[in-house]
């Protein structure tokens, strides 16, 4: 099987149905299996818990450190998780 990548469309639609409360097993994008669908949750950092009441702020944004995108709560949060857990970072 061929990966493809995941579009800004399929991660906004992504996005959209965890905030509507859809849990992983019932999202359905096209050509995405629930295992792709639960990996990229996980590398974008989506947890349904992140997004209960906080819709409005929430967008997929570009670490600043590594230069990935992930999910980010509000404006302010810049840094994705992975780096946040770096000696450098804890170090600053």
């Amino acid at each position: 099987m061929e990966r493809v990548l995941w579009t800004d469309e399929e991660d906004k639609a992504l996005i959209g149905a965890v905030a509507s409360g859809l849990a992983a097993r019932h999202i359905d994008i096209p050509g995405r299996s629930l295992h792709s669908i639960q990996t990229r949750l996980h590398r974008l950092d989506i947890r349904p818990s992140s997004l209960t009441g906080k819709e409005k702020g929430y967008a997929l944004r570009k670490c600043l450190s590594c230069q990935q995108t992930f999910g980010s709560e509000h404006i302010g949060n810049r840094i994705c998780l992975p780096c946040k857990r770096t000696v450098d970072h804890l170090a600053a």
